[in-house]
């Protein structure tokens, strides 16, 4: 059976095609979901300061990329570059902020109504809008690893 392409054009020159994806079937969503549950427990073993230094990492990595992605970005997507750098960079300190808040937090307390325990998650989706494709995600994503 034939894979399933993602075909993405220009939006400014529609007949341009930029790139090809193959679209994941349900197979190969069950191999990704299953492969991450079987990460969990060892995320959740991970010491709160290496998550912390790897989120700052992928923060400066995208410092250092704000350029190129945002040109992709108006490749891509036709987002201007000025608002694409902006993403970039506010995603970058997302990251930073996530890290420095969950730092702060004690990962159990005891409370009136009960107990209340911050811990990594072990597996999340992300399904989000094609206009800011660096920024939401990672909001997303860097609260669940941290």
């Amino acid at each position: 059976m034939k894979a399933t392409l993602l075909v993405h054009r220009s939006p400014r020159c529609t007949d341009h095609v930029l790139f090809e994806a193959p679209i994941a079937g349900a197979s190969e969503i069950a191999l990704a979901v299953e492969a991450a549950q079987r990460a969990g427990p060892d995320w959740r073993r991970t010491a709160f300061s290496t998550r912390q230094r790897l989120l700052e990492t992928v923060a400066s990595r995208l410092d250092a990329a704000a350029s190129d992605l945002a040109r992709q970005m108006a490749i891509e997507i036709g987002k201007p570059l000025s608002y694409g750098l902006e993403e970039v960079r506010r995603a970058a300190q997302n990251l930073r902020d996530v890290a420095r808040y969950a730092a702060t937090h004690v990962p159990e307390k005891r409370e009136n109504a009960g107990t209340v325990r911050y811990q990594p998650l072990n597996l999340v989706a992300v399904i989000s809008a094609w206009n800011n494709p660096v920024a939401i995600p990672l909001g997303k994503i860097a609260p669940a690893l941290a």
